[in-house]
């Protein structure tokens, strides 16, 4: 199984999504940003250094949601939600197709990764 961390990032009533490039696994979906823990780093390093390489911003974490699993065709993931809700820069797409902000009842509209789809849960 592998650690991987999300940014639930908020932004008055909306929250941001990522949509995953071509080049990607799970291609053209839409996530929460973030990304695999490194060996060696917490889960939340993990995350403050995954929104600094993939969207060129500084996070402040404010808390931890609970993981979830979920096993894709060939990995199993435990998928570690962070909510942050200040941040320092402009955000900058570099690894992702697009990104958008929406509100959260409308993310049961997108098509979501499935282990994103199971943080959603929570926020419902």
């Amino acid at each position: 199984m592998i650690d991987v961390t999300c940014a639930l990032i908020f932004k008055e009533e909306k929250i941001l999504v990522a949509q995953r490039s071509h080049a990607q696994s799970n291609s053209m979906k839409w996530e929460f940003p973030g990304g695999k823990v490194e060996t060696g780093e917490s889960s939340e390093e993990a995350i403050v250094r995954e929104i600094k390489e993939e969207l060129d911003v500084e996070i402040e974490v404010e808390q931890q949601l609970e993981a979830v699993e979920h096993v894709y065709l060939h990995i199993h993931i435990r998928l570690i939600p962070f909510v942050v809700k200040h941040w320092k820069g402009n955000f900058t797409v570099k690894e992702h197709h697009t990104i958008d902000w929406i509100n959260v009842d409308e993310l049961a509209k997108i098509d979501l990764s499935e282990a994103d789809k199971k943080v959603v849960q929570q926020l419902l």
